[in-house]
């Protein structure tokens, strides 16, 4: 485990989201000769689908915070890994490299202190990679419970940023609150969550009964009158059942004798013998 990158990373990184969690799993096994660590690996650190990882490591080098060198690790198997660099911008290639320091950039630079006036330096108070586990951990759970997730990497800074000034579980239970409240507004007016989070909305009451559009009230209108009809049809649906089962019900009942000892239909004092012969 390189510490000097893990901080590195947690302090100047400027991923965040998944991202930075990948970037902090590459810094894991970074040392002298690079970072070489499989995809597997680190879609296993992340929680994440190994797609997902491969996106992240893009993002990582377009941010200019990442160089990939293809096929460059150095298992023995048949199948070589990437090599992976690190490069934190303020940071020269060859501390990154774990070359020797020697171009101006002290060692206490890349563990991201400040040098104070006499030259030592003064550890500052960093969140250490099991925080920011346990935060990305705790965003992914309002992300999965806020009604409109839209603009993840940027939430993902607010949530940083709003866990500092409230409890993990009264953002939870606030957004959860607000997915589940009668008065939402439709999807497009639902504010972003980086929105929500920056307001610190978690704190609102209950939206204000909202006055419904024309076109709700006709799509409501039409959901009603939908459901009569289907109403209606499963009325008569039942209806039809019960007569069948009525007409079974005759069929297997014997026919009754009349007062006179015989088969109603087949007996001549009630008539209906008489006229079964056109008599």
């Amino acid at each position: 485990m390189s510490v000097e990158m893990i901080s590195l990373v947690l302090n100047n990184s400027r991923a965040d989201g998944r991202a930075k969690l990948v970037l902090i799993g590459i810094a894991n096994h970074h040392g002298d000769n690079g970072a070489w660590p499989s995809i597997a690996t680190l879609a296993r650190y992340a929680n994440a689908s190994e797609r997902s990882i491969q996106r992240d490591i893009k993002h990582l080098q377009d941010l200019g915070e990442l160089v990939v060198e293809v096929h460059g690790g150095e298992s023995k198997g048949q199948y070589k890994s990437n090599k992976y660099w690190i490069s934190i911008s303020g940071v020269s290639e060859s501390q990154i490299r774990g070359d020797k320091l020697g171009s101006g950039v002290t060692d206490q630079a890349i563990r991201g202190d400040k040098l104070g006036k006499s030259g030592v330096t003064h550890l500052s108070s960093k969140p250490s990679i099991e925080t920011y586990i346990e935060t990305y951990t705790h965003f992914e759970q309002f992300w999965s419970v806020y009604p409109r997730r839209t603009s993840k990497r940027a939430a993902m800074k607010a949530f940083e940023s709003a866990v500092a000034r409230a409890s993990v579980d009264d953002i939870l239970a606030g957004a959860i609150r607000f997915a589940n409240d009668p008065n939402l507004p439709q999807g497009e007016f639902i504010p972003y969550p980086t929105t929500w989070l920056n307001g610190d909305r978690w704190d609102d009451g209950p939206l204000p009964e909202r006055t419904k559009s024309k076109e709700e009230l006709q799509n409501e209108a039409r959901m009603a009158e939908k459901a009569r009809q289907e109403r209606l049809r499963e009325s008569e649906r039942i209806r039809k059942l019960e007569a069948l089962e009525q007409e079974k019900k005759a069929v297997l009942t014997p026919p009754k004798d009349c007062s006179h000892g015989k088969i109603v239909w087949n007996c001549r004092e009630c008539g209906f013998g008489k006229v079964a012969k056109g008599q």
